[in-house]
């Protein structure tokens, strides 16, 4: 289950993930190496007991961003309301896959067979897993990833933030701007 622009419903949510003081927005801006973020959107997350994997994607593609600019790039905090484990669905990653070149190896592979067998066939997995409430599970736009499947006996709540920035000087068009001085929200997200 999903629930879009959390900040827009809970004001401790907004203070939370739109506050450009904050120490989450300061690790979004370190991990993208600038101060020009913008916040693409926000979600609530609830996987039951017994919920399946969810697919292998990249949040990047899933929600169309290269067609938008090909400058345009976005790291990602996934946030855990409770403590949780692997058993409960955490996030899994492919490493290595937010590259945006690849050996010869890895083109011959795609060339033959595709790109998600050249990923799992070359990527180590890794999955998130002891997590406690106050975690912040960051990652790349462009990484392969999943969640697992809740194998546990309670809900798995978690908050994810998205912030996009322009990778050039090219300022991607603007889409990478934020709405106003007051609304952090990325233009490319209000239109």
């Amino acid at each position: 289950r999903f629930t879009f622009a959390v900040h827009e419903l809970d004001a401790s949510v907004a203070a939370f993930v739109a506050n450009t003081d904050g120490e989450l927005w300061r690790a979004a801006a370190g991990l993208a190496g600038t101060d020009e973020l913008c916040l693409l959107m926000d979600r609530g997350f609830s996987k039951d007991p017994g919920d399946p994997e969810t697919h292998w994607h990249r949040d990047d593609e899933a929600i169309g961003l290269p067609g938008v600019h090909p400058d345009l790039r976005t790291v990602h905090a996934w946030v855990p309301l409770s403590a949780m484990g692997k058993d409960m669905g955490t996030l899994q990653y492919l490493v290595g896959t937010h590259r945006r070149s690849f050996s010869r190896f890895e083109n011959f592979l795609a060339s033959v067979w595709g790109w998600e067998f050249a990923w799992f066939a070359t990527s180590p997995s890794f999955q998130d897993d002891g997590l406690d409430l106050g975690d912040i599970a960051w990652h790349d736009g462009w990484v392969l990833h999943s969640a697992g499947p809740n194998a546990g006996s309670a809900v798995r709540n978690g908050l994810a933030a998205s912030f996009a920035y322009c990778a050039a000087g090219s300022g991607c068009g603007g889409t990478a701007a934020r709405v106003s001085d007051k609304d952090v929200t990325c233009r490319v997200a209000a239109r």
